[in-house]
C-alpha cells in the first residue's frame, strides 16, 4: 500500500517536474530548473546527459508551451482596445520613460512569442513534417534581422526545387511576417502605449441663431438694415450693431503702425511694421481687425489694402456656447484627474469649420484733383486688380508715388462730372468722404467708390482727392476659440476656406492658415473668393463715418490725422476704408443671439446640472430647439477639442501600429500553436542544433562548405531529422539528414512520440 503510493507520489513528482521544465524552457529561463537541481546532487554527478523525449503526445505540454504568448497578447490587445476607445487620461501623465521601458519590454516578448512560433513550424516540419531547405534552419533565430529576407539563406529556401508551390508561399508568408512583426513591434507598441499630448475630440453640437442666413450675411446692404440711432458718432470706445462702431480700435491699429519704426527710417524709406491686426470687443468674445497689404500685384505697383474680421453675432454666439460647454464639463472628471473636472486640466480648441462666412475687403487708392466748379473730367477710379480684370480697364492714370512718377490702370465712372461732386462748403481743413456707388458692368467686381477730400488751403480751389475703389464679399472661412483653463471667455481667430485655384498666373499663394500670418493676408481673386459679392449702398457707406454728436469732426478726419506717411495719404487711406469696411459689414445680425435649451440631468442633490457627458462623447447636439422656428434660424456646428494626453488612432502613425503589428500577428497564433506545437522542446537554441549537427552523419552534400558557404544551391537542399540505429547497442539516436530521402526510409526512421533518444553513435572521421 504504502508502495503503491510512492510509486503514484514519485508520478506526480515526475509530471510536475516536466511542466516546470517546459515552461522554464518555454521562457528561456532553464537555469532556474537547473539551479535547485543542482542543490540536489553532488559535485560530479550528471556528467551526462540523460535521455529525453524528443515529442511528447500531448496536448497539455504544447499549451504549457503556449503561456509565452499570453503576456503579450494580452498587452497588445489591451493597447489595442485603448486606442480603439479613444481613452482621454488628463492632462498630467507618468513619466514617459516609465512608458517608453514597458513598450522595450513588450517587444522583448512580443519577439519571444514570434521566436517560438517559428521554431515551432521549423520543428514540425524537421520532426514529422517532409522537412525544410537547409537555409530555413535556423530562421528563428533572425527576428530581429530583417536583412535575412534578402539573404542567400532565405532566398535559397523559397527557391527550393523539394518544396511544392503551396510550401514555397506558406514558408515565405510564415518566415517574412515573423520577421517584418519583429522588426515592427517595437515602435507599434511605443506609439500604442504612449499616451500622446495634442488636442482630442471633445464632442461636438450645432448651434442657432434667430436669424436668416440672408441677414447675417446679405448680398446688398444699405440704410434699412442700420439699427437706430447709428446717425451720430460717440468719441468712446462702444461695441453695438451701428457701423462705425469701435472706431477707435481702428486708430490704435494706425498709432501703432505709425510708432512701429523710428522716424528716420518711415520718413527716408517709407518703412513701416504692422501689428497685422487690433482687438474688437464683443458681448462674450474678443475678435480679430486684421489689416494687411496684398502685394501680390507689386509688379504692377499695385498694393491693395485687406481687411477682414469675424462676424460679431456669430462670434458672440460661439463664444456663449464654448462657455456653456465648459461649464458642462464641471461635472465630467477623467479616469487620472485625480478628481479634478475636465475642465479645471487643460486647454480647450473650439471651431466651426463649414456653413460660416465673414467679410473680406480689399481697396486701392491713387491721388488725384478736383480742379474747381467748372471740371469737366469725368471720375476715374483705379482698378482693383484683385476684385476687376484687366480689360475693364479703359484708360490710366498717373500720380507721384514712391517711386516718382507712377501709373496704373483706371475705369472711368460714366454720368458724373468732377464738377458735380466739388463741394467748397465743406472744412478745406480736414478729411472728407463722397461715396460713389459703382454700379456699371464695368466695374463688375467692385463694391463701391470712395473719394476722399484731402486738406487744403482756402484759398487754393484746386481739390486734392484720393479716388478709392473698394470690393467686399462674404468669405467662407472658419472661425475657433481657445480658452485657458476654467476661463469662461476667449479671443477668436478665424482662416479663410479658399483653396489654391489651378491658373498659374494667379500669383497668391496662400490658403486655410490663420489670417493675421498670411503674406498676402488672403485670397481675395473673384470669383474663387469670397464667394458672395456685398454691393453697398450710398446710404449704408455714409453712416460708417458720421459727424460726432458734439462737433462737427468725422471718424474719418480723426483717422486720417494719425498720418502713417506723410505725403502719401493713399498708403494709408485705403489700409483705414478697408478696416471701416469690414467693421461694419461684420456688424450686420448684431443683435441675433444663441437659441435653444441646453440638456441637463439631475444631480446630487436633486440640482439640475449640464449634461457634460453628453456633450463630450457628441451623441448628438446639445441644444434642443423648437424645429418650426429653427427653419429660419442659421445653423452651424461646433466642433470641440480637449489638449491633454489621450489614446486614440487620430492620425496615421497610430492607424498603422494598430493595423501593422498586434492585430495581425495574434490574429492566428492559437490555430497555428496546436497545429505545430506538438510538444517537443528541443532545438530551439543554436546550441542543442549544433549539437544535433556534431552527433550526425557526415554528408556529401556539404563538401568544401567548413571555411563558408558561397553557393545559392547549398540552402536549397531539403533537411529533416530522422532516427538512425546505434552502431553499439540497441539504442537510437536522432540525426540531420541531408538531401532527398525516400519514403520508405522516412516512414521507418520517424521520430516515434512519447520515445527517449540520445545515445551516440561511433565516432567515425568527418571531412568538411
Amino acid at each position: 500500500m504504502l508502495r503503491d503510493l510512492q510509486g503514484k507520489v514519485r508520478i506526480v513528482q515526475e509530471h510536475c517536474q516536466n511542466a516546470v521544465k517546459v515552461l522554464a524552457r518555454a521562457f528561456g529561463l532553464s537555469l532556474i530548473p537547473h539551479a535547485f537541481k543542482s542543490l540536489r546532487h553532488v559535485t560530479g554527478r550528471g556528467l551526462h546527459e540523460p535521455l529525453k523525449v524528443a515529442i511528447r503526445q500531448k496536448r497539455s505540454v504544447a499549451l504549457a508551451r503556449s503561456l509565452i504568448h499570453i503576456v503579450p497578447f494580452g498587452l497588445a490587445l489591451f493597447e489595442i482596445i485603448l486606442n480603439w476607445n479613444e481613452y482621454y487620461v488628463g492632462v498630467d501623465t507618468y513619466n514617459q520613460a516609465l512608458y517608453q521601458l514597458i513598450a522595450k519590454v513588450h517587444e522583448i516578448m512580443i519577439q519571444a512569442s514570434l521566436g517560438a512560433l517559428l521554431f515551432s513550424f521549423v520543428r514540425h516540419e524537421l520532426a514529422i513534417g517532409r522537412g525544410l531547405p537547409f537555409g530555413a534552419l535556423f530562421s528563428g533565430l533572425q527576428l530581429n534581422q530583417i536583412s535575412y529576407l534578402w539573404s542567400m539563406e532565405f532566398w535559397g529556401s523559397v527557391r527550393s526545387n523539394h518544396l511544392d508551390i503551396w510550401r514555397k508561399v506558406r514558408l515565405s508568408m510564415i518566415v517574412a511576417l515573423c520577421i517584418i512583426l519583429g522588426t515592427l513591434c517595437g515602435p507599434s507598441s511605443a506609439i500604442l502605449l504612449i499616451p500622446r499630448l495634442d488636442f482630442w475630440p471633445a464632442g461636438n453640437t450645432h448651434i442657432w441663431l434667430n436669424a436668416t442666413r440672408e441677414q447675417l450675411w446679405p448680398s446688398s446692404v444699405d440704410a434699412s438694415i442700420i439699427p437706430d440711432g447709428c446717425d451720430l458718432a460717440l468719441e468712446q470706445h462702444l461695441s453695438n450693431g451701428c457701423p462705425w462702431s469701435e472706431w477707435t480700435s481702428i486708430m490704435e491699429f494706425l498709432a501703432v503702425t505709425r510708432d512701429s519704426m523710428p522716424e528716420v527710417y518711415r520718413d527716408l524709406y517709407g518703412v513701416r511694421t504692422s501689428p497685422g491686426y487690433v482687438e474688437l470687443s464683443g458681448k462674450s468674445v474678443t475678435r480679430q481687425l486684421y489689416a494687411q497689404e496684398d502685394d501680390a500685384y507689386a509688379p504692377e505697383n499695385v498694393f491693395p489694402a485687406l481687411s477682414t474680421t469675424q462676424q460679431a453675432a456669430v462670434a458672440d454666439a460661439f463664444g456663449s456656447a464654448t462657455a456653456l460647454w465648459l461649464l458642462a464639463l464641471t461635472n465630467v472628471t477623467a479616469q487620472r484627474g485625480h478628481g479634478h473636472p475636465l475642465s479645471d486640466q487643460s486647454d480647450s480648441t473650439h471651431r466651426i469649420k463649414a456653413d460660416y462666412f465673414q467679410p473680406y475687403v480689399s481697396s486701392f487708392c491713387v491721388p488725384d484733383t478736383l480742379e474747381g466748379e467748372n471740371d469737366s473730367r469725368p471720375l476715374v477710379f483705379p482698378t482693383l486688380l484683385n476684385a476687376n480684370s484687366e480689360p475693364q480697364s479703359d484708360t490710366t492714370i498717373q500720380f507721384y508715388g514712391w517711386h516718382g512718377l507712377e501709373s496704373v490702370p483706371g475705369i472711368t465712372k460714366s454720368g458724373i462730372l468732377r464738377s458735380n461732386i466739388y463741394d467748397k462748403s465743406k472744412v478745406p481743413s480736414m478729411y472728407h468722404l463722397k461715396w460713389i456707388e459703382l454700379n456699371e458692368d464695368r466695374f463688375r467686381g467692385s463694391s463701391t467708390g470712395a473719394v476722399m477730400f484731402l486738406p487744403r488751403t482756402p484759398a487754393n480751389q484746386s481739390q486734392p482727392v484720393l479716388m478709392c475703389n473698394l470690393a467686399a464679399g462674404w468669405g467662407s472661412s472658419a472661425i475657433s476659440i481657445q480658452q485657458s483653463l476654467s476661463v469662461l471667455s476667449g479671443s477668436t481667430s478665424s482662416t479663410a476656406n479658399w483653396d489654391i485655384p489651378e491658373d498659374p498666373d494667379i500669383s497668391i499663394q496662400i490658403t486655410n492658415a490663420p489670417v493675421n500670418q498670411l503674406d498676402p493676408n488672403v485670397a481675395f481673386t473673384y470669383p474663387q473668393f469670397p464667394q458672395i459679392p456685398i454691393n453697398i449702398s450710398e446710404s449704408w457707406a455714409n453712416l460708417l463715418s458720421p459727424r460726432f454728436s458734439r462737433s462737427n469732426d468725422t471718424i474719418i478726419n480723426r483717422l486720417m490725422q494719425l498720418q502713417i506717411f506723410p505725403g502719401h495719404p493713399n498708403s494709408q487711406a485705403h489700409h483705414v476704408l478697408s478696416a471701416m469696411v469690414a467693421n461694419g459689414l461684420a456688424r450686420i445680425g448684431f443683435s441675433s443671439e444663441l437659441q435653444g435649451q441646453l440638456r441637463t440631468i439631475s444631480g446630487v442633490n436633486g440640482s439640475v446640472e449640464l449634461d457634460g457627458n453628453y456633450w463630450l462623447a457628441g451623441k448628438g447636439d446639445s441644444f434642443i430647439v423648437n424645429a418650426s422656428q429653427a427653419k429660419n434660424w442659421t445653423k452651424l456646428k461646433l466642433e470641440s477639442t480637449l489638449e491633454g494626453h489621450a489614446y486614440n488612432t487620430v492620425g496615421t502613425p497610430p492607424r498603422i501600429a494598430n493595423s501593422s503589428s498586434h492585430d495581425v500577428l495574434y490574429r492566428g497564433i492559437v490555430p497555428c500553436l496546436l497545429r505545430w506545437d506538438f510538444g517537443s522542446t528541443s532545438w530551439d537554441s543554436i546550441a542543442e542544433v549544433t549539437a544535433l549537427a556534431m552527433n550526425s552523419t557526415p554528408t556529401e552534400h556539404l563538401r568544401n562548405t567548413c571555411a563558408g558557404i558561397t553557393e545559392l544551391h547549398i540552402f536549397k537542399l531539403p533537411v529533416r531529422i530522422l532516427a538512425r540505429k546505434d552502431t553499439e547497442g540497441e539504442g537510437e539516436h536522432l540525426e540531420l539528414v541531408f538531401g532527398s530521402v525516400s519514403e520508405k526510409e522516412t516512414s521507418k526512421n520517424v521520430i516515434q512520440t512519447n520515445r527517449a533518444y540520445g545515445t551516440m553513435a561511433t565516432i567515425k572521421d568527418k571531412q568538411c
